[in-house]
């Protein structure tokens, strides 16, 4: 894995997962067939939060095509109820779902979709000991100022899909 810096405010996501795949971040946009650039959200520009941006999933596909299979793990999964507005429910404690986590960090490389701590979204690039930022640093977790939701884990062969 090598770091790369993100070419706009909005392609943390194709940045990341370029690092995670191995492939330059222009060949990444290239493959999903756009740059992101699109407003979509007109009463929000003249900021990055207008446009289109990437979804995991375009990167996915490109991953796909490469052959590369990547399942997404979630922090802390919860169930859903969709009568009358109940609450969701988590569906294990929070110490067993850091406990997963961490076993999965270790065994993986893979992409990290959360926030930083200024609650923006924000991907980053996992190497199975530190986080490389589209934002241009390598860092360990504890200080990337990122809070992981979402663990898009890199198979390396389809027979190393993790027994959890």
């Amino acid at each position: 894995m090598f770091l790369q810096t993100q070419p706009s405010q909005w392609s943390c996501v194709p940045t990341a997962f370029a690092m995670l795949l191995d492939i330059a971040v222009e060949e990444m946009i290239r493959q999903i067939g756009h740059d992101g650039s699109e407003v979509v959200w007109p009463e929000l520009e003249p900021t990055a939060l207008s446009k289109r941006a990437f979804h995991p999933q375009e990167c996915i596909d490109v991953a796909l095509s490469l052959d590369i299979p990547i399942v997404s793990i979630h922090l802390m999964p919860y169930t859903l109820h969709f009568v009358n507005n109940v609450p969701s429910k988590p569906i294990w404690t929070e110490q067993q779902c850091l406990d997963r986590f961490d076993r999965l960090l270790k065994a993986y490389e893979g992409v990290f979709t959360g926030t930083t701590n200024y609650n923006m979204g924000h991907a980053v690039a996992w190497n199975g000991k530190m986080v490389y930022d589209p934002r241009g640093y390598i860092k360990p977790l504890e200080e990337a100022n990122f809070n992981p939701q979402i663990f898009f884990i890199k198979f390396k062969s389809k027979s190393n899909i993790p027994a959890i």
